[in-house]
């Protein structure tokens, strides 16, 4: 299920609370979707770090193949001339 999904899903939900409730139960519902709305928020910040951090990674196991890769000549380098 998509964020869009969701989020569609809860507009739809607060039209509904809106059309067949009466206050107080009205406001109670609608900040129960908010709470949901926060937490979502809080979800797609997580994954954002999360994404930076596959990134990162990502960049490091490069930079290790580039170092293995280099340590590989230089050994056989070395290997040739021991003779």
């Amino acid at each position: 299920m998509s964020i869009q999904t969701i989020t569609a899903r809860l507009t739809r939900m607060d039209e509904l609370i809106i059309e067949n409730t009466k206050p107080p139960v009205t406001a109670q519902l609608r900040n129960q979707i908010w709470l949901i709305i926060q937490d979502m928020e809080a979800m797609t910040q997580s994954l954002d770090r999360i994404e930076s951090n596959v990134k990162g990674i990502q960049k490091d196991f490069s930079e290790y193949a580039d170092l293995k890769a280099q340590l590989a000549a230089l050994k056989e380098k070395y290997r040739n001339a021991q003779g």
